[in-house]
């Protein structure tokens, strides 16, 4: 399997740009400004419906990984959120640029047909897991919020119906902030996982748990 030369794409200093930890990169729904993207350090994460009630991280991309091309050859708008989890610097390829960086870089154009194939490679998905990972918080493995939003209409109907009486407990975790700005976001997200872990096996089989 041919890989990229991360070394060798960091020597070509053409149109590459640093992101900051947190920064957007592309935003879902933003219209094609005919840009893809090969990460060269950090980590950037994918989201489908960022800052709503249905947010999905869908994956995590390290360097070599490419992004934004249905932008750049389909003039499509973008599909999907990119935020870089760190700081992150990428090589940004624009339609006028495209041709001279194969040449540059001729291993790159069979590395993108790769990522194109296992993007495309969805035969093995089928609905039930599909449903998991909608109704699921990528971060954490319990519900999300619109899974809950959605359960509890229903859940609150068949308690008044059956002459019960509902129950919602919010937790909130104390200087959670003072978490993240002194041991940085990862370990915040360490924080919210184990706290979503304990608190989930220590729920009712009735009761529903979600972030």
């Amino acid at each position: 399997m041919i890989m990229l030369d991360l070394d060798k794409l960091k020597q070509d200093e053409h149109g590459q740009e640093t992101f900051e930890e947190g920064q957007i990169i592309i935003s879902e729904g933003d219209v094609s400004d005919n840009k893809m993207y090969v990460l060269l350090d950090g980590v950037a994460n994918v989201y489908k419906g960022y800052g709503t009630q249905g947010e999905i991280k869908i994956a995590e991309l390290q360097p070599g990984d490419f992004f934004g091309e249905m932008s750049l050859f389909l003039n499509k708008e973008r599909t999907a959120t990119i935020i870089a989890g760190t700081e992150v610097s990428a090589i940004v390829v624009n339609n006028m640029s495209i041709n001279d960086f194969l040449i540059r870089q001729p291993e790159a154009a069979y590395v993108f047909m790769q990522t194109l194939c296992k993007r495309l490679d969805i035969t093995n998905i089928n609905s039930s897991e599909l449903q998991t990972t909608a109704n699921t918080d990528a971060l954490t493995g319990v519900y999300n919020r619109r899974f809950f939003m959605d359960s509890a209409k229903s859940l609150i109907a068949a308690a008044s119906r059956n002459e019960k009486i509902s129950y919602v407990i919010l937790f909130d975790i104390d200087f959670f902030k003072k978490v993240n700005d002194t041991y940085g976001h990862q370990a915040g997200d360490d924080v919210l996982k184990e706290f979503a872990s304990v608190a989930n096996t220590n729920v009712r089989s009735g009761d529903l748990f979600a972030r």
